[in-house]
């Protein structure tokens, strides 16, 4: 088999499964919002604790700093575990717009060798960051899973788009 053939079914399955993950979401919104903070909540408190546990070999300030992150970091992804709405509300906004800024603004990147639909997909993952950030949708638990689920059927379209062209 071809690299280009691989390449091609490579593509086509990632479209595939981000189109079918979008419209799951936007069936679901709130689930996929709750399901976001609690993700949110397990990487800070994982990455605390492995913090916490590898910092005990440096220097003295080392040691204190990375020990203090760390525990910030735990203590953080601790209280959206407890509370996952109020943390939907408050960090997962932050990291949404964070993820929607990142891949929209690769997105742009790529786009100069790359087909029309990724610029536009770049730019509505890049806009949804900016109304993210400017707190314009209300806060509330549909709002995440909705511009997500956008993100990803743009996204799942543009690979199609690009398996479709590797014929």
């Amino acid at each position: 088999m071809t690299d280009t053939m691989t390449d091609r079914r490579a593509l086509l399955r990632f479209g595939v499964v981000c189109l079918l993950g979008g419209l799951l979401a936007l069936a679901l919104p709130p689930a996929l919002g709750l399901s976001l903070s609690l993700f949110a909540g397990t990487a800070l408190l994982v990455t605390g604790v492995f913090g916490i546990l590898v910092t005990r070999g440096g220097t003295e300030a080392t040691v204190v700093l990375g020990s203090q992150i760390s525990a910030a970091a735990a203590g953080t992804g601790g209280l959206v575990l407890i509370a996952p709405l109020a943390g939907l509300d408050t960090l997962t906004p932050w990291l949404i717009t964070l993820y929607l800024g990142g891949t929209g603004a690769l997105r742009l990147a790529r786009a100069r060798t790359g087909p029309m639909r990724l610029v536009v997909s770049g730019g509505v993952a890049l806009a949804f960051s900016l109304l993210l950030i400017t707190g314009q949708p209300v806060r509330a638990l549909w709002v995440a899973g909705v511009l997500l689920a956008v993100d990803l059927l743009a996204l799942g379209t543009v690979l199609l788009t690009l398996a479709r062209r590797r014929r």
